[in-house]
């Protein structure tokens, strides 16, 4: 084969783009297989991730380890065995006995049901890349000499998979299809990799002579230098001093007769000594946790799904792609002017919660900072790549760094911090990363006076400000959440410290520059504390109120700027030294953090204070107060209310629900129509999924059994618990309701479980599970609403909520329901903050058009009339007095949301395309 250079190249490039886009196929479909066995919280995929980043780090261990041992041929040996293994795991498949959900942390389950189902066929497979490379690189091809450009081609298959997913083969694909095609395809990557080893060992081996040649740094050296380096340098660690420097001269010397533009090998270290493999792993993790930040938001705010999964992943290989293919150095130099103005802008946008009107406005924001920051990093393992001869051991530094950012995300930050701390922490380190730009230099005594001047600026606004907040003698600073960010800020401080003493041990000549690298972040650190607090205090409020007049912009928009804006302006100052740019963003980020522990009316527009937070494996809980209410927030989101019990005003409204269950709104309605007391004077059973604050308890009536679901054991602390925040099941209980023991675990698993008898069944069921904004996926489908309707009576209902502010889940329902042959109604309340009611939408389901008739709606449910004669259905309500039968029509027939294009979702299949609110 290698008469036919062509050919051989092509084999190894289509084998390995095949290895990567089953690698990279399985991914999502395995992640969209366990997501519903623990509430489809985004944090599934992150533990996925985890485990995926940590096979590939065992695959490439073991190209690594096999080929320094066996030797490139033997080692093409002993694969083609190993290849044999996957086929005793197929087909892949899902053991959800092995998670029961009720466990605050489920790490450790889904990580040994990840390796059951699919961990020994995702190891084989993710060897490719390394070993093919490798065996590529023990030809005789003339371009064996710098294989990492295959790379490009392993992730390019890699790319094509990601954005092929959800756009193609998840829409067409059921799951049980895709595991097939996935299987086949293996067996063809088996055979591809049996002809690679044919090539192998058909290909003469190489001589010394014919071996690529490096510089004396053991960096390959480009074509146009492979004639021009000396022989002595091939292979050559070249240990004497005056060698090493004979050799750095050949290869300046051949550099400087190449053409204008020609790339040269960038400068590296003499030897791969632990303090470059230290920088490889510090320039992989980064990028890997910035990766899983940015999915955690996404997934966050909208819905935990492969489709939002993906596209952070697809940027993230796509960087790999790019500085692995040769590009030009200017293309480098682009993405490192970038990084600094994009990390502040997001870093204003994340503090001050200013942003688009469009979610996808800021979704791009986060998606393009992220991908410019792993340009930036991964182009620094491109630039410092070793020779060929090093190669496995370059790309299993890389995965060792890879492991290390999804390790820290997903399995650390959910216990050692009680917020979303971990995305500040990569962009922040991405900073310090980040390769100077060529401007440091000495200043001169006029640039050190300007480092004074911007010091005592920052440091004396600051203070000040915050003088005047604490002499007015109302800043609240919450102990409980100070305690638990304490140990975290002094970390933070002793970090910055140490850095800055490292930075200033290691110039060369001692520069005043060099101490200004942690003194002006602090003085930053102390002007954002300033405003953030100072602004509020009596005696600059009046006047900053008559400037926001006088410039004729709202107060808060004002404050916005002011507080992170202008701070974030002077951070861009720091710019031309990496250290204080770092430090400077990472100043900005703690400030953001220490304000949050006290009354912060930039934020919240009102005083509203944090009173309590936590973080589970399922999200990041905090409870707020402000002057009336006591609220339960959920990543962004609000979750439910209650009037504050502390207040003597509130004494009658305790039990009054608000928000999305107002009694003047959709649940209001239902219960109204259907919590009354049969011939026998028996209210239906309730069953509610999804704790939240627990107010539906409020509609709960003496005698009454209500059973709630939840997932998260920190929920049930909150609101179920004698000592919770939230009084809703604790009064519900004292006024002799039922309430039974929570249900600990994923609601449509746990309810699957129980064998209910006739008596137990629930006459109404809610269906209120959220993880932020987000109804997780596996709760409205075909195969949920079958397992819903077993557990409910003859004539009961079900009710949805599915308020989201980005996808539209009527036409799901609609279709859902037309193919089960039953009946809904929905209705969609406005906002009404004067009683404490937010915008909802509810669907209400029922088996037979004569059970939803209760309900005040205009539908007709004989389909060949278009709308009922309300007033004659409104004469039957009141002659049953039901209550509620004077409200007008609200209910809307759900027909009406039919969509065929958004198809009949199942567990097999869903289309969030057809959904999303563009």
């Amino acid at each position: 084969m290698q008469r036919y250079p062509a050919v051989l190249l092509g084999v190894f490039a289509v084998t390995l783009f095949v290895s990567a886009t089953l690698l990279f196929l399985v991914q999502p479909m395995i992640g969209k297989m366990i997501a519903p066995l623990l509430g489809g919280t985004p944090a599934v995929w992150n533990t996925c991730m985890v485990f995926f980043q940590a096979v590939l780090l065992a695959g490439y261990a073991y190209a690594h380890g096999t080929t320094a041992w066996l030797g490139v041929r033997r080692q093409a040996l002993l694969h083609l065995g190993i290849l044999v293994l996957p086929f005793l795991f197929f087909p892949l498949t899902v053991n959800a006995e092995l998670i029961r959900g009720t466990d605050a942390y489920p790490v450790p389950s889904l990580l040994l049901l990840l390796f059951l189902s699919v961990g020994v066929p995702f190891f084989v497979v993710s060897t490719s890349a390394p070993l093919l490379q490798k065996w590529f690189a023990s030809t005789l091809h003339p371009a064996a000499r710098d294989p990492y450009f295959l790379y490009g081609s392993s992730n390019l298959g890699s790319m094509l998979a990601l954005v092929g997913y959800p756009f193609a083969y998840e829409y067409f694909v059921p799951l049980s299809g895709q595991r097939t095609i996935w299987i086949a395809g293996y067996v063809v990557l088996v055979l591809l990799v049996g002809a690679c080893a044919a090539a192998l060992w058909l290909s003469p081996i190489p001589t010394k002579g014919e071996e690529p040649k490096t510089d004396a740094d053991g960096k390959c050296l480009p074509d146009t230098l492979q004639a021009a380096a000396g022989p002595e340098q091939n292979g050559s660690r070249q240990r004497t001093g005056g060698r090493r420097k004979a050799g750095r001269a050949e290869a300046s010397n051949a550099a400087s007769q190449t053409k204008p533009g020609q790339p040269v090998a960038a400068p590296v270290l003499q030897e791969i000594t632990w303090a470059r493999r230290l920088r490889w792993v510090l320039l992989a993790a980064v990028p890997s946790s910035l990766m899983l930040g940015v999915t955690t938001y996404m997934t966050t705010d909208i819905a935990a799904i492969p489709l939002l999964w993906l596209p952070p992943l697809a940027l993230y290989l796509l960087t790999f792609i790019i500085v692995f293919a040769r590009v030009p150095p200017l293309v480098h130099r682009l993405m490192v002017l970038l990084l600094p103005l994009l990390v502040l802008l997001l870093a204003f946008m994340m503090l001050s919660e200013f942003r688009p009107s469009g979610i996808e406005y800021t979704i791009a924001l986060h998606l393009i900072t992220m991908f410019v920051v792993a340009m930036v990093c991964h182009g620094e393992l491109a630039r410092d790549r070793p020779a060929p001869r090093s190669l496995t051991e370059f790309f299993l530094w890389m995965s060792v760094g890879g492991v290390a950012g999804g390790l820290f995300n997903g399995l650390l930050a959910p216990v050692l911090f009680i917020g979303n701390v971990e995305y500040a922490l990569a962009l922040v380190a991405g900073c310090l990363l980040m390769p100077s730009l060529g401007w440091d230099r000495d200043y001169g005594k006029w640039g050190n006076y300007a480092d004074v001047g911007m010091t005592g600026f920052c440091g004396v606004v600051g203070l000040t400000l915050i003088t005047l907040r604490l002499y007015d003698n109302d800043l609240f600073l919450n102990r409980n959440l100070a305690r638990s960010a304490a140990p975290w800020v002094g970390v933070a401080f002793v970090l910055a410290i140490g850095l800055a003493v490292f930075n200033l041990l290691k110039a060369p000549v001692r520069r005043p520059a060099y101490a200004f690298d942690l003194v002006l972040p602090f003085a930053l650190l102390l002007l954002v504390v300033g405003l953030v607090w100072g602004l509020s205090a009596e005696t600059v409020k009046g006047p900053f109120v008559r400037l926001a007049r006088f410039i004729e912009i709202e107060p808060t928009k004002v404050r916005q700027i002011l507080t992170f804006g202008v701070p974030a302006v002077l951070c861009y100052t720091f710019v031309e030294r990496s250290p204080r740019f770092g430090l400077g963003v990472g100043a900005l980020m703690l400030a953001g953090a220490i304000c949050g522990l006290a009354s912060s009316p930039l934020l919240y527009d009102t005083d509203t204070i944090p009173l309590y937070q936590t973080r589970s494996f399922f999200g990041v809980l905090r409870v707020d107060y402000d002057k009336r209410f006591i609220c339960l927030v959920h990543g962004t989101t609000l979750h439910g209310k209650q009037y504050r019990p502390d207040l003597p005003e509130n004494e009658l409204l305790f039990d009054e629900p608000l928000t999305y269950y107002a009694r003047s709104g959709p649940v209001g309605h239902l219960f109204d129509a259907y919590n009354v007391p049969n011939a026998a004077g028996v209210r239906p059973n309730l069953g509610v999924i999804g704790l939240g604050t627990g107010t539906m308890a409020c509609y709960a009536e003496k005698g009454q059994h209500l059973t709630f679901f939840e997932i998260d054991p920190a929920v049930r602390d909150i609101s179920f618990t004698d000592n919770g925040y939230f009084s809703f099941v604790r009064d519900a209980r004292a006024r002799g309701v039922v309430v039974e023991d929570l249900v600990l675990g994923d609601a449509r698993l746990t309810m699957q479980r129980r064998q209910l008898a006739a008596a137990d069944k629930y006459g109404i069921l809610i269906v209120d599970a959220f993880s932020s904004d987000a109804i997780p996926i596996h709760l409205i489908t075909q195969n949920a609403l079958r397992i819903f309707f077993d557990k409910v009576v003859d004539d009961g209902v079900i009710a949805f909520h599915i308020s989201n502010r980005h996808i539209n889940l009527l036409p799901v329902l609609a279709n859902i329901a037309e193919a089960e042959d039953v009946v809904g109604l929905y209705e969609q309340d406005l906002e009404d903050a004067s009683i404490g009611k937010a915008s909802t939408t509810w669907v209400v389901l029922a088996r037979k058009a004569e059970h939803l008739e209760r309900l005040p709606n205009d539908v007709s449910w004989d389909k060949q009339v278009g709308v009922a004669d309300w007033p004659k259905v409104q004469a039957v309500l009141r002659s049953a007095c039901v209550p509620g039968c004077e409200v007008e029509p609200q209910w809307r027939d759900l027909r009406s949301q039919r969509a065929p294009r958004v198809g009949v979702w199942t567990d097999d299949y869903s289309n969030l395309l057809s959904v999303f609110r563009w």
